[in-house]
């Protein structure tokens, strides 16, 4: 029985954990960590777990080619490490759940790109689904009332949906050559690199 509701489980235990997440994120945040700081140490620390079992076990797994590196480099940048560092500024200067609601949107934006840039139908009931999303979104932010909610937290919060729809757009691409946990793993690599350079691992916590 359970193996029939494994992606149930999978769907409630990630959902579960992510939220667990949040709280501990910002607690860490409140207390001093810059967003960018911690998320170097979240990729880094991903990157180094998961190349360890990947290079013991799936080592195959790891190669790639010219044809997917872009695509695995701007996953790495757009899709791991903005998504993450505007998520914890997003959450460091709004309620976890208001920056999680906001950040969810991407795949109304999602939709938009496929139907005004790349052409493609979209069925009328989605454009429903869509008014009614905005409309949530208005009710949360209180458009009417000056923009209640921190104006950084909030570009934050819409930047990482943005950033959110890439990692899906750029993801669905390459799961059609590359296990997810193999792109997981690039996106993770790709991410601690950036963040290494930018923000120098001897200068921490700064």
């Amino acid at each position: 029985m359970l193996s029939k509701l494994r992606g149930e489980i999978y769907l409630l235990s990630g959902a579960l954990l992510f939220s667990f997440n949040g709280i501990i994120s910002k607690i860490v945040l409140v207390d001093g960590l810059s967003a960018w700081r911690l998320t170097q140490i979240r990729t880094g620390g991903a990157f180094v777990i998961l190349f360890a079992i990947y290079f013991t076990f799936r080592r195959s797994e790891l190669k790639t080619n010219k044809k997917e590196l872009p695509w695995l480099i701007a996953f790495g940048v757009v899709g791991v490490a903005l998504v993450q560092a505007f998520y914890f500024v997003a959450i460091e200067r709004l309620y976890v759940g208001v920056a999680l609601l906001i950040e969810f949107t991407a795949p109304i934006w999602i939709l938009l790109f496929l139907r005004f840039v790349l052409k493609k139908r979209v069925p009328n009931s989605l454009w429903y689904a869509i008014f009614l999303s905005f409309t949530g979104l208005i009710l949360i932010t209180q458009v009417w009332s000056g923009l209640s909610l921190d104006k950084i937290g909030l570009i934050a919060a819409l930047l990482d949906a943005f950033a959110l729809a890439g990692y899906f757009l750029i993801g669905d691409r390459l799961g059609k050559t590359k296990t997810s946990a193999a792109i997981a793993l690039w996106g993770f690599g790709v991410a601690s690199a950036l963040l290494f350079f930018t923000l120098p691992a001897w200068q921490f916590p700064v």
